[in-house]
């Protein structure tokens, strides 16, 4: 029986048993490529040439890479194969793009931040799977309504704010700038309270914005041939954003080795060299 880390149970609780393994194992290894961007460019180069198909590296990550990519795109029809493809190379980019930034040595603007951070967190890469997990493929659809198509703007925005916010102080530790707290805080001369206070009002639009389009999708398909489908989808993409909280409430990787996490959520965080200790509201 495969294990399957947290991060899939909860961002896609609904895939299918045969089909979570495969998406699993192509984003825990995105994870660990995520991190070895920031720090070995050499790596992350050979990484884009496999990627873009300019090149044949046959190092760690690129043979893992092929092995994951082809173990789940094999199993997709292909639409969702193709736009999963497409969001790959805009995620891998967008990496490239951040690295080209750090190598400045000064802070993106919020402007340029959030956009390219929407992506390189995987905002948009992680929406197809959605599909695949249910079985269902919105291609025809997605490519016809641009209500639909644009859901991964709002969720992709949801997934960034809460990860630039809960990773602000590894990221503050590590010396990496590429974080929209801390690009606010450096160009708008903000309080690291009153950037966090922005963040959060950005979170509750996206929570509004993707109610309003839910009801406005369901609406619209409600007696259309995929109106099952959809309503499968956007409830899908409802656990993948609560399921990204959750996961980063209970994260080791940005609180610390020894964090957990009581199953309520925090009202406050407070920041220390080697841990985030969560505050809750006094009964």
């Amino acid at each position: 029986m495969e294990k399957i880390p947290r991060w899939s149970c909860w961002c896609y609780p609904t895939a299918a048993a045969d089909r979570i393994g495969g998406i699993s194992r192509l984003y825990t290894l995105l994870f660990a490529l995520d991190d070895t961007a920031v720090h070995e460019w050499g790596t992350y180069g050979d990484f884009m040439r496999t990627l873009d198909g300019t090149g044949h590296d046959a190092g760690p990550y690129s043979t893992a890479y092929k092995d994951v990519w082809s173990d789940l795109t094999g199993a997709m029809s292909s639409g969702l194969r193709d736009r999963h493809a497409r969001t790959q190379q805009r995620w891998a980019e967008a990496l490239a793009m951040e690295n080209a930034i750090r190598a400045t040595g000064y802070p993106a603007h919020p402007d340029v931040c959030f956009p390219l951070r929407r992506i390189s967190t995987g905002g948009e890469t992680i929406m197809v799977p959605i599909e695949h997990g249910l079985g269902i493929d919105l291609t025809g659809v997605m490519a016809q309504d641009t209500d639909l198509a644009g859901m991964w703007r709002i969720a992709g925005t949801h997934v960034v704010l809460v990860n630039d916010l809960f990773s602000m102080r590894k990221e503050m530790i590590s010396g990496d700038g590429m974080n929209l707290l801390l690009s606010l805080m450096h160009h708008h001369d903000l309080t690291a309270q009153a950037a966090v206070d922005v963040l959060l009002q950005r979170l509750r639009n996206a929570d509004d914005e993707y109610t309003r389009v839910c009801r406005l999708l369901r609406t619209r398909y409600r007696d259309h041939p995929q109106g099952g489908a959809m309503h499968r989808y956007l409830e899908g993409v409802g656990h993948m954003m609560a399921g990204n909280v959750a996961w980063h409430y209970e994260s080791r990787r940005y609180h610390g080795p020894g964090h957990t996490w009581n199953g309520h959520p925090p009202t406050g965080l407070v920041l220390h060299p080697d841990r985030t200790e969560f505050e809750y509201e006094q009964e």
